[in-house]
């Protein structure tokens, strides 16, 4: 005699649905990566905001970065608040061919202790330079963004089977130490050995060995070329043109470290400028 089949549910969630619409999009062309656009709404007592960076560039496409900001509770309480940021761009076409074969979908979870702690940023791909054609989110200079903020609460499981969720930490009691993360030192480590890369970059003869899983987990664009139907899929050499050696170096290294070596980038632009600010080979 099989046992009966039992289940428990040991996580709650409340969620907020809403529909994040950019009118005039072609206006944002003017913003810096700096400046985004913030909208607000309170979910399961707490107040939240997501920032929109419409001006996001990747090497293939345009993409639009979003950030979920906690702004703390009315009575605040000295607590962890799990919550997850899903988003996807809204096509105005769905019947036409997607930009990426995957599913459009990004998300990114976090836990928030005190107001202004932000999520780690996510990124949509909205706008993709095929050829000379462009296939966009766009409809009448219009972006909409489906966005869903869902606030977590773990549950734990007593002996006799019963299900609560746990009270708030008291006041004053010291949280642990934990320290900090050291992943980005290990990437550019990766990064400078070129151990285990699979696909060459090639820009004006210089060659830039890289990983492929590393750079589609940080750029959907990446994501599309080399794990998509293109042609660069199953490619272990991409020529890549109208971009200086120093440039795209410098932006791999930011993919691997989220750090930016500003001495490489003023050293391009020196190079741009002797050269009557055109590329130094390419296209």
């Amino acid at each position: 005699m099989e046992p009966a089949a039992c289940s428990v549910d040991l996580t709650g969630a409340v969620s907020s649905v809403r529909l994040l619409k950019i009118n005039g999009y072609a206006a944002t062309s003017t913003m810096t990566k700096l400046e985004y656009i913030k909208y607000s709404w309170k979910v399961d007592g707490h107040d939240w905001e997501v920032l929109c960076y419409p001006q996001h560039h990747e090497l293939y496409g345009s993409c639009v970065k979003l950030k979920l900001i906690f702004l703390g509770k009315a009575q605040c309480q000295p607590h962890k608040v799990t919550a997850t940021l899903i988003c996807r761009p809204v096509d105005p076409s769905p019947t036409r061919t997607k930009l990426s074969p995957f599913d459009d979908r990004r998300g990114v979870s976090a836990s928030f202790c005190h107001a202004q702690d932000s999520s780690p940023p996510l990124f949509l791909l909205v706008r993709r330079n095929i050829g000379m054609n462009t296939c966009d989110y766009l409809a009448n200079d219009s972006l909409t963004i489906h966005c869903t903020i869902s606030v977590l609460k773990l549950k734990e499981l007593l002996s006799d089977g019963v299900v609560f969720i746990p009270e708030p930490a008291k006041e004053g009691v010291p949280l642990p130490i934990v320290p900090p993360s050291d992943l980005h030192r290990h990437l550019g480590e990766l990064f400078l050995s070129e151990k285990g890369a699979d696909v060459t970059f090639v820009v004006c003869g210089e060659s830039f060995p890289a990983h492929k899983i590393l750079l589609a987990t940080r750029s959907p664009v990446f994501m599309a070329e080399f794990f998509g139907h293109m042609k660069e899929s199953h490619s272990r050499r991409v020529e890549v043109e109208g971009m200086e050696p120093a440039v795209f170096g410098a932006m791999l290294r930011f993919i691997y470290t989220d750090d930016v070596a500003m001495a490489e980038l003023d050293e391009a632009a020196v190079s741009s400028s002797m050269h009557g600010g055109a590329p130094a080979c390419g296209g």
